[in-house]
């Protein structure tokens, strides 16, 4: 299918007030030069499978799903491909070869602000707690493009697995089954020693939202855990076989940890010792997931200040 002389995309919300995808986009296409335009449409449950037959008809090159409507699409999608499987849903998509393909931006946004802080991928150990939209769109992304490292807990039984079709190796499907919290010692101690030992350039990357109860029960977990790594790398490297003679804990520079979602500020309000937190705001995740949908779509890597600049705009920042 030939695409029309000016490629359209189309936001779509059951109120799209407030959002600012399409200030955003349209202010990328004009700084680039591109022949798009953005456009928005109000869209209930009901209408959105013909809303998105309309805009294929229409020959629209690109979707963008607000919330619910990104969790709400994935029936459509999944009606007409069944290899299309995620737990997030669909936040964005792209017309290709008169079909549309999708997925869900805020995991990839997540990848692309830790790339950008500075932290090769092939080096994260990512752990990942609850099944907000931000944790399960971070799993489906770490399915396809999985981390050095990769744990995914969650609170009472767990009852969401990525399919197995999603995954690159059955060694990621494991990855990629939600565990109790206290069934995750192991795991994330055995993440936690790559990160502790000062020869690796390794990283921990905490993506988490929640009550606060399930945000304590995760830091309890945490501490725990970090005591036991850092002693025990303090150990390797002195060579000490009894515990008497291993260095405190607390006589080591702060592990460094990137943190995403609700979890960043606990953390910091908590004030752990033995962790020094660098809590990625929701503004910058959010850039971050406008910047991977703009590149997906055109196939050009973004103006990012301008796109920040663009953005304070819109919400009068």
């Amino acid at each position: 299918m030939e695409a029309p002389t000016q490629r359209v995309l189309c936001c779509m919300g059951y109120s799209v007030a407030g959002h600012a995808t399409q200030y955003l986009m349209q202010r990328l296409f004009v700084e680039h030069g591109l022949d798009w335009s953005a456009i928005s449409v109000e869209v209930n449950r009901e209408a959105l499978a013909d809303a998105v037959c309309g805009a294929k008809a229409m020959r629209f090159a690109a979707l963008r799903f607000y919330p619910p409507l990104d969790d709400e699409v994935r029936e459509f999608f999944l009606s007409r491909d069944a290899t299309a499987r995620t737990l997030a849903g669909f936040t964005s998509a792209r017309c290709e070869d008169g079909d549309w393909i999708g997925w869900h931006n805020l995991g990839w946004g997540v990848q692309a602000e830790i790339v950008r802080r500075g932290t090769a991928w092939d080096r994260v150990q990512l752990w990942v707690h609850g099944r907000s939209r931000l944790a399960l769109s971070t799993i489906d992304m770490s399915g396809q493009s999985p981390p050095a490292g990769l744990l995914w807990t969650a609170d009472g039984t767990a009852d969401a697995e990525l399919p197995a079709n999603h995954l690159d190796s059955a060694e990621a499907l494991d990855s990629c089954r939600p565990v109790a919290l206290d069934e995750a010692d192991s795991k994330l101690a055995e993440m936690l020693l790559q990160v502790v030992d000062p020869h690796s350039d390794s990283r921990l990357v905490i993506v988490a939202d929640g009550s606060a109860d399930e945000l304590a029960g995760a830091e309890r977990l945490l501490r725990r855990c970090l005591e036991d790594s850092v002693r025990g790398a303090a150990a390797e490297e002195m060579g000490a076989a009894g515990e008497a003679d291993q260095p405190n804990a607390a006589s080591r520079d702060p592990v460094p940890v990137l943190a995403f979602g609700a979890s960043g500020l606990f953390l910091v309000d908590h004030c752990l010792d033995s962790i020094r937190v660098d809590p990625v705001a929701a503004a910058d995740l959010d850039l971050a997931a406008e910047a991977y949908d703009f590149q997906v779509w055109t196939g050009i890597s973004p103006n990012l200040e301008l796109l920040r600049d663009a953005y304070d705009e819109f919400y009068d920042l």
